[in-house]
């Protein structure tokens, strides 16, 4: 038996470390929320997840509410060992490189296509002058050649008529659908450029704890993940609707529930449940301090400070040295930020 527990203590160990690299090692998955509890102050989120597992994997959940209290946050699995969870705060930007470049490049595109339109239209609006300046007139008696005759025929015009007379319909056909396109186009150029003016690279970051469990799988196949954890921010207040049927002579009382949330969190097409707990308020029992009579072991109070004594702050820890990617991604932040400066 002792031989058996030090093979299974002495054993390969799992190939997961901890570190400041396990975040970005770790296998991301997908957890939405399945569930809300909604307090008086707060709400109690659970999301789940399943994952194929073999032997020990290192998994990142998205990552949660900066303001989530960190001390709630549980991680746990009917078909797993969940080994170890790490909950570290990190500053994540509001806004990728990718996606301000989607938004540039997206931007760009609509100029060119407005400039063409511009160019269309003008060429459109020249051609109709120059077919509203066509009119059948005879030469001037000055030019006429001696003796030549010009008899007014009306049937000779009336075909170049009706094809200038066309071609000046289907102009302005065009011209009315260009410009709803042109319409549509400065529509969508205008929400690009506020959207981009949203943007700010130097200072779209936002607190977000990241969550990271080390997991072992008894079992290989698909497991089961839950995470739970409670953030503020959230409330629910009831609301009643009292109704009259003049007809029954009878009264209806209708009760509902108002959930309001600015967690920074979507919920929709959540399950949501409303309690009336109130877990912010503390119900533990207060420690009773044992009096024993007598000299031996009398009791004697002593007083207590309330508060323990304001600790220190350490010095901060040094940066690390830049990478090639950090220096990679500051050039490439550097480039669209010239580009929006052109925009702008």
């Amino acid at each position: 038996m002792f031989a058996l527990l030090c093979a299974a203590l002495l054993g390969s160990p799992p190939n997961v470390t901890s570190g400041p690299e396990l975040g970005e090692e770790a296998l991301a998955v997908a957890a939405p929320i399945d569930e809300v509890v909604v307090f008086s102050d707060r709400a109690t989120v659970r999301r789940r997840a399943r994952v194929k597992l073999s032997g020990t994997v290192s998994l990142r959940f998205p990552d949660l509410p900066g303001a989530t209290f960190l001390d709630t946050v549980r991680v746990e699995s009917p078909s797993a060992k969940v080994l170890r969870v790490e909950v570290e705060p990190v500053e994540r930007e509001r806004v990728t490189l990718e996606e301000v470049d989607a938004l540039l490049t997206k931007l760009e595109r609509l100029a060119d296509e407005l400039g063409k339109l511009e160019a269309t239209r003008a060429a459109i609006e020249e051609e109709l002058a120059m077919l509203g300046e066509l009119r059948p007139t005879l030469p001037p008696l000055d030019k006429r050649p001696p003796g030549a005759s010009y008899p007014l025929a009306p049937e000779t015009w009336r075909p170049t008529l009706e094809l200038f007379d066309a071609r000046r319909q289907a102009n302005h056909t065009e011209l009315r659908a260009l410009e709803r396109k042109h319409q549509a186009l400065l529509e969508e150029h205008g929400q690009l450029q506020a959207e981009l003016a949203e943007r700010n690279l130097g200072g779209a970051s936002q607190r977000r704890l990241q969550v990271v469990a080390i997991v072992q799988a008894e079992k290989g196949g698909e497991a089961e993940l839950r995470l739970e954890y409670v953030v503020p921010g959230a409330q629910w207040k009831p609301l009643y609707e009292l109704h009259f049927d003049p007809a029954r002579s009878a009264v209806e009382l209708r009760s509902a529930g108002l959930v309001v949330q600015s967690t920074g969190e979507d919920w929709r097409d959540v399950r949501l449940l409303a309690s009336t707990a109130i877990p912010g308020q503390g119900i533990a029992l207060p420690r009773l301090l044992t009096w024993t009579l007598g000299e031996k072991g009398e009791f004697v109070p002593r007083p207590r400070a309330e508060r323990l004594p304001p600790v220190a702050a350490l010095p901060p820890a040094a940066p690390p040295a830049a990478r090639f990617a950090e220096v990679q991604r500051a050039s490439r932040a550097e480039a669209v930020a010239a580009r929006l400066s052109q925009i702008a």
